[in-house]
């Protein structure tokens, strides 16, 4: 499936981000696929494909269905679905390596790492879920010293945050937490303004 991606500059996978509200650089890890078969029945769909990394190993990929246009996700029962053990790994959203700053900025989701790392420019690795925060395989601690969580504000990302930073922290990394304001909001909701 991978193999059959390409860039996302000039697709609807780059439609839908810029519509979501990130405008910066595409991240290598995010590519387009114009026709991948879902779940829910015979018909090929435009797709969002992530490829989920542990350390340089692509693991799994992570697929996000789109309208035809990217003007939104395809609206089927699961707009979200993985192929692979996604457990520990993570998308990396940033293109090269990480800072000699030794900042890394951890998300659930990918659009709401791409908001995050839009608005303060720090390297960040997308998780997927709140399970996936709390399982992520981080860079050897000389790498990444400096963790920030950017926690969805609702109780399982708040929760997964909480237990991530405490694991983290007895690697011996500073960990920050940062949420939204509002609770029910992830930075993703922010950049588009969400009431």
């Amino acid at each position: 499936m991978w193999k059959k991606t390409k860039l996302a500059a000039g697709t609807p996978v780059e439609t839908y981000l810029r519509a979501r509200g990130y405008h910066g650089q595409l991240p290598r890890a995010l590519r387009f696929h114009p026709n991948l078969k879902h779940k829910d029945g015979p018909q090929s769909h435009p797709a969002m494909v992530a490829a989920v990394l542990k350390g340089s190993n692509l693991v799994a990929v992570h697929r996000t269905y789109l309208q035809p246009d990217g003007g939104g996700k395809a609206g089927l029962s699961d707009d979200k679905l993985s192929l692979g053990p996604i457990g520990g790994g993570a998308v990396y959203l940033y293109n090269g390596p990480l800072p000699h700053s030794g900042e890394l900025m951890v998300s659930e989701g990918i659009e709401t790492g791409l908001a995050a790392m839009q608005a303060t420019g720090i390297p960040t690795w997308a998780a997927l879920s709140a399970g996936g925060i709390r399982k992520l395989i981080l860079p050897p601690l000389e790498f990444a010293p400096k963790i920030i969580i950017a926690a969805d504000h609702d109780r399982a990302g708040l929760e997964a945050a909480q237990a991530a930073a405490r694991r983290w922290h007895a690697e011996g990394r500073r960990v920050t937490i940062a949420k939204p304001p509002k609770e029910g909001e992830d930075f993703a909701d922010m950049i588009r303004g969400a009431p």
